[in-house]
């Protein structure tokens, strides 16, 4: 049976639901860390540099507060609590799904599970739970026909790369697009928080422990996730070369090889889906549908190419 059919299983349904809801609730935590680094450092700050204004403690008729010593302790705490407790628990929810992930490919695409890799499988009763869960909350429709599949006609090798191909590429680009916008958010905090306390007539003193307690946990999670899918980005597209060169080279290809190939990327894949920075789900629903259809035009593409080569 091909990808395509057998893709739409109960098997493959429930383990695609059970991962889907494990990666959102490593995005929660995503998100609370993005609420406690970002948001409430910025509003901290700049509360901070108010009180701390003759301006702006003159307009509202208040008396004037230097509170910057506890935006220094708050910008610690923060940093505590994000790298000690919750980057912890997001890591331990993304390699949960990663594994159920890596087990529904590897048994659609009929490839061994790699134990010494990925260790052991995730128990049946999690699975269930969790897959369970959403599909009751949410129905199965957007888990059918996961992976774009034009050609049935193609060995079951060459389909996988094409499945692989999507993967990579879909991820790049979400990837790319996130690294745009941490990088002109991150540049518009901290432009706005230079701006504001020059405005105000600070002192230097108070200005130079705001703006660093700001940029700690600002720099901290930003310059982080930044680089993590710089590394990412980088890595997908030295994969993509790799099935890019399999495709162009697969007439002179056993099926063996080609398989032999579409293993060694898929172990790429599972330490990539449990190390890299979640993608927040917000923008992922709001990209779908625009590069799902370029993914499709895309494997059609690379399904012709291959029938072509048999």
């Amino acid at each position: 049976m091909s990808i395509e059919h057998k893709q739409n299983e109960d098997y493959y349904i429930l383990r695609l639901a059970a991962s889907s809801r494990l990666y959102t609730l490593s995005k929660k935590l995503n998100n609370a860390s993005i609420m406690l680094n970002v948001v409430l450092m910025t509003i901290v700050t700049f509360v901070s540099l108010a009180l701390n204004s003759d301006i702006i403690t003159k307009l509202l008729n208040i008396d004037k507060i230097d509170i910057s010593n506890w935006v220094a302790i708050t910008s610690i705490l923060v940093l505590t609590l994000n790298n000690v407790f919750i980057g912890d628990q997001i890591d331990s929810y993304k390699e949960k799904a990663a594994k159920i992930q890596e087990e529904l490919d590897r048994k659609l695409f009929g490839l061994d599970w790699n134990e010494p890799l990925a260790g052991r499988r995730v128990r049946t009763e999690d699975i269930t739970k969790h897959g369970e869960w959403l599909i009751r909350k949410n129905g199965d429709t957007k888990f059918r026909d996961w992976y774009p599949t034009p050609s049935s006609n193609l060995s079951i090798s060459k389909q996988v790369l094409i499945c692989q191909n999507s993967c990579l590429s879909w991820d790049t680009s979400l990837r790319n697009r996130v690294n745009t916008i941490i990088l002109i958010i991150g540049i518009l905090i901290i432009f706005s928080a230079v701006v504001f306390a020059s405005a105000l007539n600070l002192t230097t003193t108070s200005i130079t422990t705001n703006i660093v307690a700001l940029l700690g946990p600002i720099c901290d999670y930003g310059f982080s996730t930044f680089k993590e899918n710089k590394a990412s980005i980088e890595n997908n597209e030295r994969l993509l070369e790799c099935v890019s060169t399999t495709i162009e080279q697969a007439n002179n290809l056993t099926d063996a090889q080609i398989k032999d190939m579409t293993i060694k990327i898929q172990d790429q894949l599972f330490t990539k889906r449990k190390t890299d920075w979640s993608i927040p789900d917000a923008l992922y629903k709001i990209l779908r549908n625009s590069h799902e259809k370029i993914m499709g035009s895309s494997s059609e593409e690379i399904a012709k190419n291959l029938e072509d080569k048999t």
